[in-house]
């Protein structure tokens, strides 16, 4: 498919060409969503969203694409610095496209569907992202020429909406936060320059106004970012420069998410659009805690160097 012809489905408020049903297309989108060439990747992304939440494709449809897009997050999984992360990435965004499309019918917010979703399936979708996300091994996020690859961020997407869907449990919550602590506490190739640790800092939201995880278990999973880079021995690589960098990329990635995650805390209703309040409705239960947690642990990681 060349780009004058996505541009012209996107132009004709997504329909398919005349005489062309949407199905033949289907293979098509979805292959391009790991093109290296940025116009049809996001234009394609772009047409396959609003088919999956516009109640233009089927319930089996939508459940047979979402395993097509799961599938994909293991395609060259592991890889640095390579084109396989364009697939992977955006086919993250469009399994929370199905995802979604899931809660809007739920809602009552979608006609002419009902909801698909089996609480089998969504676990092992939960699963699969989970598996993405502390595996991803390519953290870039605008790349010159081929632009946005930004797979933590589409994963955090899928995660928060995946944390979100009412047949996600604490089991899950938990399992997801766990997979956050691992990610922060590995050594990080590049330090976040695309606001990733936002993206990150909605998940844990979207867990928090579910209220299923208990202050103690929030302590607990703090502790496991917080500690690795407290203690003396996180110095025992120094001689070793690519090793020591990857773990300076690591600690100021955990520094920025602590202070993004603190500034959120910290906000007010007042201070939240009208969408932003809805999914950051119940965050204040666990603010006093998070935040003196959050606060000692800025100090053991900075110890006595005022520098940190």
């Amino acid at each position: 498919m060349e780009l004058k012809e996505l541009l012209s489905i996107v132009k004709n408020e997504f329909a398919a060409p005349e005489g062309i049903d949407y199905h033949e297309l289907l293979p098509e989108l979805e292959r391009n969503l790991g093109s290296p060439d940025t116009k049809i990747r996001e234009n394609s992304m772009e047409v396959l969203w609003h088919w999956e939440t516009k109640g233009i494709l089927t319930e089996t449809e939508l459940i047979e694409l979402g395993k097509r897009m799961a599938a994909n997050l293991s395609f060259g999984l592991g890889e640095a610095e390579t084109d396989s992360v364009f697939l992977r990435s955006f086919s993250a965004l469009i399994l929370r496209g199905v995802i979604h499309t899931d809660k809007l019918l739920l809602e009552g917010k979608l006609k002419g569907l009902k909801s698909f979703m089996k609480v089998e399936l969504l676990k092992k979708w939960s699963e699969q992202a989970i598996e993405y996300f502390v595996k991803e091994q390519d953290l870039r996020g605008f790349i010159p020429i081929k632009e946005w690859a930004h797979s933590l961020a589409h994963c955090s997407d899928l995660l928060w909406e995946l944390a979100l869907h009412p047949l996600i449990g604490k089991e899950e919550h938990l399992k997801i936060l766990e997979a956050l602590a691992q990610k922060f506490t590995q050594p990080a190739t590049c330090v976040f320059t695309a606001s990733e640790e936002a993206r990150i800092c909605r998940v844990v939201a979207a867990i928090q106004r579910r209220n299923l995880v208990l202050p103690k278990e929030y302590e607990k999973w703090l502790q496991q970012i917080i500690t690795p880079y407290a203690e003396t021995k996180w110095f025992e690589d120094m001689d070793d420069l690519s090793i020591l960098q990857f773990k300076l990329n690591a600690r100021v990635n955990v520094r920025l998410f602590l202070h993004r995650l603190a500034n959120l805390l910290q906000l007010k209703e007042e201070d939240f659009d009208e969408t932003q309040k809805l999914i950051f409705k119940d965050i204040s239960q666990y603010r006093d805690l998070l935040l003196e947690m959050i606060d000692k642990g800025f100090k053991k990681m900075i110890g006595s160097n005022i520098y940190g």
